[in-house]
Parts: C-alpha cells; structure tokens; sequence
C-alpha cells in the first residue's frame, strides 16, 4: 500500500500537527510506503517540502501525486492540503482520501468558504477528527456527508539525558530550589495565548505563598509579545520564562512538578499526552477535547479557564504531594495503554483499507 501524507508542517517544525504525522508516519511505515508533503519541513527522500502560497502548493502537490501514484492520500488541518487530493482523486477513482480536523478554525466556517470546504470534504472517503468534541463542532459548521470517525492521538514517546536536563536548567537559571510549572505550545492563537495569560495571571497570585515558583512557558510564536507583556505588568520576569522553541521538550517536562495547559479553545493537544506519559500531575482547562483524556480527579485536574480555578488547583497539587504523585501515576498508566500510536495507527490502516 502506498501512502502519501499531506501536511501543511512536518519535523523539524514544532507544534501539534508535525508531532501528529510524525506519529502516524512512525506508526504505519511497517504497514506501508509512506511519503510526505509538506509546507514546512525538511526535505529527505520520502519527505517533499513544497514552500509557496497555497495556489502553486496546490499545483505542485498535484504533480507529485502524479509521480507517487498512491493508494491513499491523507491530507491534514486545511482545505488546500485536500484540494490536491481531491483533483488527482477526479482521475483516479480508486484512490482513498482521507482528511483530519486537528483544531477548529480561529473564525467559525460559515457562507461560501464553509460551502467550498464542505464540497471537498463530501469527495473524500472519510473525516477524521482528534476528539469528539471537534467532529461535533465541526459537524454543526459545514455539512459532511462523507464516514466520519473518531481517532484519538497517541502520544510520543521521549526522554531527555541528565546532560541535556542539567543545560536547560543552566540556560535558563533554574538553580533555586522552588517548584517548577511548564506549559508546552506554541504563541501563535488567540484563543490559546487568551489561556496562557490567565495561567499567568493565576501565577502572580500563587507567588505568594510559593516565593520560588517558576512557570516555564516552552514555545514561541507571533503573540508572544503579548505575553511578555502580560509578564512585564505583573512583574513577574523573575517567575515566568518563556523557553523559545526547544530542541527535546522531555528536558522542560522532565524537570516540572506539575504540568498546565490552560487554553480557550483545543482539540486534544500532543503536549498533555507527552506530560502525563512522563508521569506527571496535569492541571487543564475543561474545554474541547481535553476531558476525553483528563479524567478530573482521576489522572488529572479539569478546571475552568479562569484565575481563580486555576490558582485553586496549582495551589491544591503543590500543596498535597501524595494526591500530585498519584495523579501523575495514573496519567502515565492510561495515555501508555490507551493513547498510543500503535492503537491509532491500526485505525488509520483499517480506514485506508476499507473499500
């Protein structure tokens, strides 16, 4: 079976999507030939980085379906990574297309873009979808009249030496023995950069009973002035890093007491799925595909995306070290034996099987 996967980011780009499709590449390879193409990346035999507007990416992705004549085309997150499938799919009739929602759009679709996405979503095969709670979202938004299912991510496994832990903490003057918060994503979203700064908020306040707090915000991206600026006003530079981009996010998470991922709007981040397999306790926010994983009081903590639920709980774990270690336990228990790529992988290749 010949496979070719159309993203629009690709190793070494960082974020979601990438960490996603490297997964699903690593997990189905065995089964499959597998090529990429991508917007952003970096080009290898099997991986093609087509870096132009989305109208020649289009083109281009066209041409090199044509040259990899395959099986089944898995397109990714936005319309004009499908547009190509769906062209070559118009003289090609056998192929399987298949298309996955990853996040819902900043704007909710609607008129003629939602009208155009829905026509090339109705020539795929089927509608894949992180969570729940997206296909419900996106459901409600354009009408789809194509298989729709399901797949939850599997997380990625990781380590990170003592020498790469022990440079990070020298980089970033973490050499005070105070407990340590990390929150994993990039600054780019409104909505998502809306819940960092509320994390931020509930920071300023924890402070306060935990003098030697540290929050380390591991990411970067075109808001992040914004949240620098959010630092600045509640002067809180001395507490708050923002990392950048990092090359192993497994040193942040290796030294962090407890992670928080605390967001407006999600689909089921990457991020806490790596967190809770490193065994570590998880504060997020109740909102869109996060509870399907966070199981409030089970393997983590749900809360409200406001600064006062949120100081409540970083606050309740920091303060109970037995109650923190058993959330962590029972979140790496359940992301290792029901959020793998193995698991996610066989789905995927019982969806490109099906005729």
């Amino acid at each position: 079976m010949r496979v070719v996967q159309i993203t629009p980011y690709f190793p070494p780009c960082k974020g979601g999507i990438a960490r996603f499709v490297s997964g699903l590449v690593a997990g189905i390879e065995g089964s499959a030939e597998v090529n990429v193409i991508t917007r952003e990346g970096e080009t290898s035999e099997h991986v093609s980085v087509l870096d132009t507007g989305k109208g020649l990416f289009i083109l281009k992705a066209l041409q090199r379906l044509r040259d990899l004549s395959p099986d089944v085309i898995h397109c990714h997150s936005h319309w004009h990574m499908l547009a190509p499938a769906v062209v070559y799919k118009r003289f090609h009739k056998n192929v399987k297309v298949i298309f996955t929602f990853h996040t819902e759009p900043v704007d909710p679709m609607k008129g003629a873009r939602a009208n155009i996405f829905g026509r090339l979503l109705n020539r795929c095969d089927a509608a894949t979808y992180v969570s729940r709670s997206l296909m419900e979202k996106m459901s409600s938004q354009i009408r789809i009249r194509s298989e729709e299912r399901v797949i939850h991510p599997g997380f990625s496994a990781g380590t990170a030496s003592a020498d790469e832990i022990e440079e990070f903490k020298m980089r970033h003057g973490l050499d005070e023995d105070g407990p340590i918060l990390v929150f994993t994503g990039l600054l780019e979203w409104l909505d998502k950069v809306q819940g960092v700064k509320i994390l931020i908020e509930a920071v300023a306040e924890v402070r306060k009973s935990y003098p030697n707090l540290r929050l380390l915000l591991v990411g970067d991206g075109s808001r992040r002035g914004e949240v620098e600026k959010v630092v600045e006003e509640l002067n809180l530079s001395d507490s708050v890093t923002i990392t950048g981009l990092v090359d192993n996010v497994f040193a942040p998470l290796a030294l962090s007491d407890v992670y928080v991922h605390i967001t407006m709007q999600e689909g089921l981040p990457q991020a806490i799925l790596e967190a809770m397999s490193m065994g570590k306790p998880v504060i997020a926010a109740n909102v869109g595909g996060i509870p399907e994983v966070v199981r409030n009081g089970e393997n983590g903590i749900l809360v409200d995306p406001n600064r006062k639920s949120v100081q409540s709980a970083i606050e309740d774990l920091l303060g109970n070290r037995l109650k923190s270690n058993q959330l962590g336990q029972q979140a790496k228990e359940c992301v290792r034996s029901e959020f793998t790529w193995d698991r996610a992988s066989k789905s995927f290749l019982e969806l490109y099987s099906n005729r």
